[in-house]
């Protein structure tokens, strides 16, 4: 319906050929709905011994979504893992940047991460958040205020609803939330056993390995610096050069008024460089001009000694 919007089609207006053939596939595939079963039980096990939550987070140019998964131990060690939720959301209609929605899927699984946990009346023993985006993940890891404002509101909110030292990497093949994002038929999604029961290391290991934040590439940091990075604060610094020997010459005739103006602005410049006791005052003479030139000399040889 989305992807209606972009063709300005009015309601009775008939589509082009591709959105009906879109569509006819999709009523089709629905039919497939009915012999699509699974388990209600969400933990197979009668008295598990632990029980861990494992959340991944994907998303694409059309949507982004998050999925929880129950890793579950019993007292002999056997492990297993079952598809516990998920929800997805459409992208926006206007053009977004991929890391941008990574984000916002980061959000969406944080958000079920907090609501579940409300929820749940069992003890959950460990939680972990997995991404593939490597932007996604460093923006999470940083400084907050480093960041505009569409990261840093979305990274503020996912890090007090679930800190960054619970989010890791995991490679896109292995990404469950890839099937919520990129989308998929019922028919497919019945034989998919990767989305019902997890990879294959949440039933070998408890918890799951945490895998080390892979450390962006040089264009993916050129990215994060020209987007999203807050900009520092500038200030222009605008400065009018004045000759003032020159005016003074241009403005007086005669030389005995030329020195002293200029003793004038050398006693007032001597005086800003001294405290108000010891300021020179009095009526210019010859002694005085003589004096605050010394006084300035002096002083400016003070601050480079």
């Amino acid at each position: 319906m989305q992807e209606t919007w972009h063709i300005n089609c009015d309601w009775d207006e008939t589509l082009p050929e591709p959105f009906v053939d879109k569509w006819a596939l999709f009523r089709q595939e629905l039919n497939s709905a009915k012999t699509l079963l699974f388990p209600r039980r969400i933990v197979s096990f009668d008295k598990p011994h632990r029980l861990f939550i494992h959340g991944f987070c994907d998303a694409s140019e059309g949507a982004y979504g998050a999925c929880l998964y129950i890793q579950a131990e019993d007292k002999n060690v056997a492990l297993a893992a079952r598809l516990l939720c998920s929800k997805s959301r459409v992208a926006p209609i206007k053009a977004t940047l991929i890391p941008r929605l990574e984000l916002c899927s980061a959000v969406l699984l944080a958000r079920l991460i907090a609501g579940i946990q409300r929820c749940l009346r069992v003890r959950i023993d460990g939680i972990q958040a997995w991404s593939d985006s490597t932007v996604a993940l460093c923006w999470i890891r940083g400084d907050v205020g480093r960041w505009k404002t569409f990261v840093a509101n979305r990274v503020t909110e996912i890090v007090q609803a679930f800190p960054a030292k619970h989010w890791n990497h995991v490679s896109g093949e292995e990404n469950l939330a890839d099937l919520i994002s990129r989308g998929t038929s019922p028919r497919k999604l019945e034989e998919c056993d990767l989305w019902w029961s997890g990879p294959s290391w949440l039933k070998e290991k408890f918890p799951a390995p945490q895998n080390d934040t892979k450390e962006p590439s040089y264009d993916i940091i050129e990215i994060i610096e020209a987007e999203e990075r807050r900009s520092a604060p500038t200030y222009n610094l605008v400065t009018e050069e004045h000759q003032t020997i020159q005016e003074i010459l241009d403005k007086f005739s005669l030389l005995t008024k030329i020195e002293r103006v200029l003793a004038y602005c050398l006693r007032f410049i001597a005086n800003l460089k001294t405290q108000a006791r010891e300021r020179a005052l009095k009526r210019l003479s010859v002694v005085a001009r003589f004096t605050s030139t010394h006084r300035q000399t002096h002083s400016s040889s003070s601050i480079r000694s």
